[in-house]
């Protein structure tokens, strides 16, 4: 079987501690891999390549076709991450959000995390509701 290492105390090493800690790292950063991509591909899953088109889409879809339009032309999409202006904020990962802002198509200049935040189902239906007081309200001071 060849020699045995002695640990420190003078045991005898296990086989998995030979390999060493490059092995080790090698797994743990297939871990971290792993998880990046699953954070990521849940939002691609939900929000696509284009966040805040789906995003006001499925408002569009689900305030009807005449509160679509005044939330559109009267209101200018007010509510949605896709009025809001990107910005990549401080602190040492503000780079890669700027990356992956500039890297997914679309308008560059809207802030296409929040949209992907929007489109779950918890905060969607806080915003939905937001933009249906909106509409409800520029509706009322329209008929004054």
């Amino acid at each position: 079987m060849g020699e045995e290492q002695l640990g420190t105390n003078g045991s005898v090493l296990a086989r998995w501690h030979r390999v060493g800690y490059p092995s080790l790292a090698l797994l743990a950063g297939v871990g971290v891999a792993g998880s990046v991509a699953l954070t990521l591909g849940g939002a691609l899953v939900r929000g696509g390549l284009r966040p805040c088109e789906r995003l006001d889409e499925r408002v569009c879809r689900d305030l009807g076709a005449e509160d679509c339009a005044v939330w559109k032309t009267e209101l200018g999409r007010a509510g949605t991450g896709s009025t809001v202006p990107f910005r990549a904020g401080g602190g040492r990962h503000a780079p890669l959000r700027w990356a992956l802002n500039a890297a997914l198509p679309g308008d560059r200049s809207s802030d296409k995390a929040l949209c992907y935040r929007q489109l779950e189902d918890p905060t969607y239906a806080t915003t939905l509701g937001a933009i249906r007081q909106m509409v409800a309200g520029r509706k009322r001071a329209g008929a004054r």
